[in-house]
């Protein structure tokens, strides 16, 4: 595993997750494991220097299962951001 950090100045970032990916947790609000873990890794990379809609892009899509179909959708997007940076 590499030590160097990630520059957020030079580093995209495309963060996506399905609201359905995963086992539903009481604790968490009924939410699933997975999509907290991803909104927690989210907050970390913001604390690290990463802006949203800038070099980080989270999409939380509602209903989203973890699945081909779900990623197929968003692929052009991805590509655009991570190709682009818009």
């Amino acid at each position: 595993m590499s030590k160097t950090k990630a520059d957020p100045r030079k580093t995209l970032i495309w963060l996506s997750m399905g609201t359905e990916e995963g086992e539903k947790i009481a604790e968490r609000g009924g939410a699933t494991e997975s999509a907290t873990d991803s909104r927690e890794l989210r907050d970390i990379l913001k604390t690290k220097g990463f802006e949203e809609n800038e070099n980080l892009i989270y999409y939380e899509e509602p209903g989203g299962r973890h699945s081909e179909k779900y990623w197929a959708r968003l692929m052009p997007k991805v590509l655009e951001f991570l190709l682009t940076g818009r």
